[in-house]
């Protein structure tokens, strides 16, 4: 049985910002998984994501991650490995 696909998505020009604050880990601010066609990640700022031990990212395409475009974005101060 195949899941369903998520498609079309618009996420941009937002401003994202303190995700975590070293008590999570495997995060991003903008996390996406799987088959995701015509989807778009544009225009953000996301900065000061913080994990504990692993995974503190500002955009996650996570495994499977596929058709996505990620474009023009701003991320700084994150603590991914």
């Amino acid at each position: 049985m195949k899941c369903g696909t998520t498609k079309g998505n618009l996420i941009a020009y937002n401003h994202l910002h303190h995700l975590g604050q070293g008590l999570l880990n495997d995060m991003g601010r903008v996390y996406l998984l799987g088959e995701q066609p015509g989807t778009v990640v544009r225009g953000d700022l996301i900065h000061d994501v913080e994990c504990a031990n692993y995974g503190g990212w500002g955009i996650y395409l996570d495994e499977g991650s596929s058709h996505v475009v990620v474009e023009g974005n701003i991320c700084h101060d994150m603590s991914g490995q």
